[in-house]
């Protein structure tokens, strides 16, 4: 009776949420392969793209997708190394916008989520900072983060490189990139030393980079938090 119930749960998760060409284990295996490119006492931090802000469908960041099969805006992941154990964080359900745009995969929806990415555990958004505070005091693990920009539309790193290229030489608009300020928003929540990581990220480059099928992930790896 096990194997029709789980069936049954994928059917009805894949007809609402939309069906993905990957298997849960594909993006499981993904994410392992990542895990054992970073130390044991690390951990990647993955953050999804945001909402649209016209009347397009949501499209997710292609890194964030590649490794989580999570559709979903303003999502969150944590993969710890050699582990690969991985931690999706959620907004919670918002009846209004599903009754516009379709079902959204959303904090309450556990098992869904699980059923999707193959995640180990799932939270609502707020309780990132809570779980990171935990691992500083417990471990110290080091970080890796996006160095690049993320992609998603119709996108490259390098069109995206010119466009903060070209923000930063407008003296009016100095607008910081999204994933540069998450980085920024992150330290400051677990009280490490911005310029620190900032000059150890610019000495490194990169932390590693993941080759897939959507190109390289850049990562930043910072100081121990």
């Amino acid at each position: 009776m096990i194997r029709p119930l789980i069936l049954t749960s994928i059917f009805t998760f894949s007809s609402l949420f939309g069906e993905s060409v990957f298997t849960a284990e594909e993006f499981k295996t993904r994410r392992t392969k990542l895990a054992k490119a970073i130390p044991e006492n690390a951990i990647a931090i993955l953050q999804g793209a945001p909402s649209e802000t016209g009347y397009v469908k949501f499209r997710q960041y292609n890194e964030f997708y590649y490794l989580t099969g999570i559709e979903t805006p303003h999502a969150y992941a944590i993969i710890r190394g050699k582990t690969g154990e991985t931690t999706l964080y959620l907004p919670h359900k918002n009846p209004r916008r599903e009754r516009s745009e379709g079902p959204l995969i959303s904090a309450s929806d556990v098992d869904g989520a699980k059923i999707v990415s193959g995640a180990d555990n799932v939270h609502p958004t707020e309780m990132m900072g809570e779980h990171l505070w935990r691992m500083r005091m417990r471990s110290k693990p080091i970080v890796y983060l996006y160095l690049s920009p993320p992609e998603r539309h119709a996108e490259s790193r390098d069109l995206l490189l010119r466009y903060e290229g070209d923000i930063q030489n407008d003296p009016w608009d100095q607008t910081e990139p999204r994933y540069k300020d998450f980085i920024k928003n992150m330290l400051r929540s677990t009280s490490v030393d911005q310029k620190s990581i900032r000059n150890q990220c610019d000495q490194e480059s990169y932390g590693f980079i993941l080759s897939g099928a959507h190109g390289g992930y850049a990562f930043c790896q910072t100081r121990n938090v």
